[in-house]
C-alpha cells in the first residue's frame, strides 16, 4: 500500500478542516474510495470525475467489502465495463472537508 500526502495541496479552511484518511484503489481509468459499508467507485475523465447532467458526481456504489466483489457487483448493477487488472491501493491524507474532485486531481 502506498501512502500519499496531499494536504499540501488543498486549500484548507481555517477552524473547519480536520484531517482524515481515507483508502482509494486507484486504476487508469476509474478511483474506488473504500468505506465503512462498501467500495464506491468514480470514473476519471480529463475534466476529473464524470459527472451527472446536473452538475453532480455520477457514483456507482456497492456494499461489499472486498475489491473484487464489489467489481463484480458494479459490472451486474450498473452494467459499467471496469477493469479487474491493475488496481493499487493508496491510503490518502486529505483534509475532511475535501471534495472528491479535489482528491482525484492531486493523486
Amino acid at each position: 500500500m502506498r501512502a500519499v500526502d496531499i494536504t499540501p495541496r488543498l486549500e484548507r479552511r481555517l477552524n473547519v478542516s480536520r484531517i482524515t484518511y481515507s483508502t482509494l484503489y486507484v486504476n487508469r481509468t476509474h478511483v474506488g474510495f473504500a468505506g465503512r459499508l462498501g467500495i464506491g467507485f468514480v470514473k476519471r475523465t480529463k475534466a476529473g470525475v464524470r459527472q451527472t447532467q446536473n452538475g453532480r458526481v455520477r457514483w456507482y456504489n456497492t456494499c461489499s467489502g472486498s475489491l473484487l466483489e464489489s467489481l463484480r457487483d458494479v459490472r451486474k448493477f450498473y452494467s459499467v465495463q471496469i477493469p479487474s487488472k491493475g488496481w493499487e491501493k493508496v491510503r490518502v491524507r486529505h483534509y475532511s472537508d475535501s471534495d472528491v474532485e479535489q482528491i482525484v486531481r492531486a493523486i
